[in-house]
């Protein structure tokens, strides 16, 4: 007899009385060896009950001998072990599947502050997958009916590896809402009781398609599996519907993953190198560090490992980036609606999510190319509770300058070494503890004795918790460290050695709570304390005749508090409301230098001296920090954002070049110096078109800039203790619109970008001396009005992969001199008006062929290879042009960092 097939929605109207007595039924006859089709009929017989079943699946089962009147529970359960059939009591009907479980959590009562933990349908080693077939209970089932909202949370993680994920959609799809995982892999949903169908969804992942019944608050945590379709063809990842949704303007949400598959220069994934396909985002050129954002200088750019600044983001003179892309899982990167937890700087936050090791069995990977060498090594230490991952990397380029015949390159000698490691430890699933640390250093010299070196150090110990089932709470504490030396011994008598520091210590809390569900709020306090040694100048040798010198030690304390609510006011509106207030302390001991007042600042107009004692407050700047982002959804396909945001940055760059250098050195705000303000106002439309994968985005912002420096003209930045006398004010102002379309989807992904922007300056003083181009407006260096990227992406097989990237941008400004004459026999160059030209119009192309090994799943290792080519029609792109005097001629010079293609073969392999 063929039994109906399951129907789970009989699952939904059950009580759970009836469910204990069912599970109850003593089998009280001779059960033993009988076929288990002829014991469903007795059993339905003599018992009301009803077994739900395929006939295929049990027609060959005959009954086990347990002993005189068993359970039928225990009996069933000793009938279908180790057989791939499940059965589940509902009610009066048994329900009978294969191959999969329906899981109910009737007998559990799940409270607020409780964990949702599904029973074991696999090996111990395993770990339940969210399905389409599980039925979940959140809360206590007892309040079944009772109305009001709750809120669920819980954390989602990689099934294969542990790793939290980061910036997963979880969507209720009979609200129309939703939100994603932060950087822990935490969620939390807001939502009035009820019955729902949730959708996990995630770049690589199996979607999780959940069917919960909530009768009030209560976690559910979520395992999602690996992907296997060939989906690596995305470059950029926002989420389809996530970005509409998302609030602010501005926010890139990118996936490392995508990054990989592009092409590389010179063999290493480099993430500064690929944000530069996004619009907004752009460089002075090659070899560049830092980038600038919407019209922000490189300075302006908040860049988080571990929760703490990098303050030097580049090895190998700005060939690669400073951060090992193996220890990144995910990038943050906020270009205009920054949360109110983010402060410090004014263009940009670019928030590194790092990534943890693997904490069920041990893996590895390593790769070499044409420069460095890497590895990274996932460690558990104890199975599903503690992990560590280390990863290093190295660079052999001496070798490499040694047999170049080129005597420039011969004399010459450039190294760079990182080690990063990390630490997690989760006791129980209301914890988590964290201990990273990351180390670089770089050295090189180029055709001569002096050698430069810098290096980064950062610690980091943060410690999460989960107070309930709608609060969060993270306590940090990290330290951050940059420095350089420059030397030289090549003459004994001029011997030196100049050593610049800069230390940042913080401690900082940050609250989540999801309050109801309309609310979810966020605050904190951050402390933090700066100490920077400005310069240190010490003869090198005994010989040496230099005489020493040191620039006193500057310390300040930058501290914030900060509040934000997010809103979702209706199924179409949602509102987020921040403040942040931050409070800027210079710190003794110092000397202040008193001016003539209504006179220029030099040496010659000094009229006094301010003496400060240790930990004594020289100045106080402090000011609030508002920022409001609103979002309609016009339809489920489009929607459209409004944001302000303000900033204030306590810190700047002394530097005199277009470009970050390593001995450039940072400045506090001081007795006068005041911190830079930026207000920026944006606005953005959204939309995507089903049918076809296709997103389209439209963002135009305007943002004014008071309190920048410029420097005037001869000012030397390095041993200068009293730099305030060559600071110049300036004000700027930077607008634009950034146009962007891309298929994200599929085996053939592309991308296309369009930016105008511009960003313009003027100086702000009464005195000639301190004026530039006569108070008029004039471009700043990194100002490129016209910037178009695309790329293509095509996953021609799960093995073999091929991308195209294409760059166009317009050449940065230049002064040129238009004049020569003699005074007093000396040659002097007039120049023209500040940047009033460009060098020419900057063009790359760059593609990349990356082939894996075999797809056997049981094997040593996965390799893979990766053939790239930076430049690939080899044009000569300018970097800068300069000026030579031959006698009474001035002659011009163009130069060019990467003139013909580059080729680059790299050999990875995963273990």
């Amino acid at each position: 007899m063929i039994k109906r097939t399951i129907i789970f929605l009989v699952c939904l109207t059950l009580t759970y009385s009836a469910v204990g007595q069912a599970r109850e039924v003593r089998i009280d006859w001779d059960y033993a060896g009988t076929a288990f089709p002829e014991f469903v009929v007795q059993t339905e017989a003599r018992n009301p009950v009803r077994f739900y079943f395929k006939e295929e699946w049990i027609k060959d089962l005959a009954m086990p001998d347990m002993g005189k009147e068993p359970l039928l529970s225990e009996l069933l359960g000793r009938l279908f072990s180790g057989r791939g059939l499940w059965y589940m009591f509902d009610n009066s009907n048994i329900i009978i599947t294969k191959d999969y479980r329906v899981k109910t959590f009737a007998s559990e009562i799940i409270t607020s502050d409780s964990w949702l933990t599904p029973r074991e349908d696999h090996d111990e080693d395993e770990r339940p997958v969210a399905s389409e077939y599980v039925i979940y209970e959140i809360g206590n089932p007892s309040e079944k009916g009772r109305t009001g909202s709750t809120s669920i949370t819980g954390y989602v993680r990689d099934r294969s590896t542990g790793e939290a994920l980061n910036g997963v959609t979880v969507f209720i799809a009979e609200l129309a809402q939703g939100t994603a995982t932060d950087a822990n892999g935490f969620y939390v949903v807001n939502l009035p009781r009820g019955s729902y169908n949730i959708r996990f969804s995630f770049l690589g992942m199996k979607e999780a398609n959940i069917t919960a019944r909530v009768y009030g608050g209560g976690r559910l945590d979520i395992d999602m599996a690996e992907d296997y379709i060939p989906i690596e063809g995305a470059v950029i990842t926002a989420r389809k519907n996530d970005a509409l949704r998302r609030l602010e303007t501005g926010v890139e949400m990118v996936n490392m993953a995508t990054f990989r598959l592009m092409p590389s220069s010179l063999g290493e994934t480099d993430i500064f190198k690929n944000i530069l396909i996004l619009p907004g985002i752009k460089t002075v050129g090659e070899a560049s560090q830092g980038f600038n954002v919407r019209g922000g200088a490189s300075d302006q750019n908040l860049i988080l490992l571990y929760g703490v600044p990098l303050f030097n983001p580049s090895h190998f003179f700005g060939f690669f980036t400073s951060v090992n892309s193996d220890v990144i899982r995910d990038l943050q990167l906020y270009k205009g609606g920054m949360p109110a937890r983010y402060g410090g700087r004014l263009s940009s936050v670019m928030d590194i999510i790092p990534r943890d090791a693997g904490n069920r069995e041990f893996t590895g990977k390593a790769g070499i190319s044409p420069i460095a060498a890497h590895i990274t090594l996932d460690i558990p230490l104890i199975k599903e509770k503690m992990s560590a991952l280390v990863a290093a990397r190295s660079t052999y380029s001496n070798w490499v300058m040694n047999i170049v015949d080129y005597p420039l390159l011969n004399r010459s000698r450039a190294s760079f070494q990182d080690l990063n490691a990390r630490i997690v430890w989760k006791p129980d699933g209301k914890n988590s503890l964290e201990l990273s640390g990351y180390q670089s250093l770089d050295a090189f010299r180029l055709n001569s004795d002096t050698t430069y070196s810098y290096s980064n150090t950062i610690a980091s110990l943060r410690w999460n918790r989960s107070l309930d089932g709608s609060k969060k709470l993270s306590v940090t504490a990290a330290t951050s460290n940059y420095r350089y030396n420059v030397s030289s011994i090549s003459v004994m008598e001029k011997a030196f050695d100049l050593n610049y520091n800069i230390s940042f210590t913080n401690l900082k809390a940050d609250l989540n709570w999801a309050a109801g569900s309309i609310h979810e709020l966020n605050a904190g306090a951050e402390m933090g304390f700066y100490s920077v040694l400005p310069g240190n100048f010490q003869p090198a040798d005994r010989q040496s005749l230099v005489r020493p010198e040191t620039i006193g030690q500057e310390m300040a304390l930058e501290n914030a508090l900060w509040i934000e609510d997010r809103m979702n006011l209706s199924e179409r509106f949602s509102l987020s409301l921040g403040l942040r207030y931050s409070l800027f302390l210079a710190l003794g001991p110092g000397s202040v230098r008193l001016y003539e007042p209504g006179l220029p600042r030099s040496g010659a107009t000094i009229n006094d001296t301010l003496t400060f004692g240790p930990g004594t407050v020289l100045k106080t700047w402090s000011g609030p920090e508002p920022r409001v982002s609103f979002n309609y959804m016009i339809s489920d396909a489009s929607s459209l954002k409004l944001n302000y945001t303000r900033t204030r940055q306590y810190l700047h760059l002394l530097t005199n070049s277009v470009s970050i250098a390593p001995t450039d050195t940072w400045k506090m705000s001081d007795y006068y110096l005041s911190p830079q303000v930026a207000n920026q106002y944006s606005a953005g439309f959204y939309s995507t078109i089903p049918w076809n994968n296709l997103e389209l985005s439209a963002e135009i912002y305007f943002k004014p800039i008071r309190n920048m420096i410029d420097f005037k003209a001869g000012t030397v930045l390095t041993m200068n203790e009293s730099i305030e006398k060559d600071i110049v004010n300036v004000e700027g102002r930077a607008y634009g619109i950034e146009l962007m379309f891309r298929k994200s989807y599929g085996k053939i992904t592309w991308h296309c970008s369009y930016t105008y922007s511009r960003i313009m300056l003027r100086t702000l003083s009464e005195f000639e001396s301190e004026s530039v181009n006569s108070g008029k407006w004039f471009p700043a260096s990194y100002d490129k009005p016209h910037d178009l990227s695309a790329s293509l992406n095509y996953t021609i097989s799960r093995r073999l992969n091929f991308a195209l990237s294409y760059v166009y941008n317009t050449g940065r400004p230049i002064t040129y001199p238009t004049g020569y004459y003699e005074s007093g026999g000396l040659p002097v160059i007039h120049y023209s008006d500040r940047n009033k030209y460009r060098i020419p119009d900057y063009s790359r192309m760059d593609g990349s062929l990356r082939l894996k090994g075999n797809l056997k799943s049981k094997k040593l290792m996965n390799p893979s290879w990766t053939f790239s080519c930076y430049n690939l029609l080899s044009r000569p792109n300018v970097y800068s042009e300069y000026f030579i005097i031959n006698g009474k001629t001035v002659n011009a010079y163009r130069l060019s960092v990467f003139a013909r293609a580059i080729p680059t073969v790299t050999y990875s392999f995963d273990f």
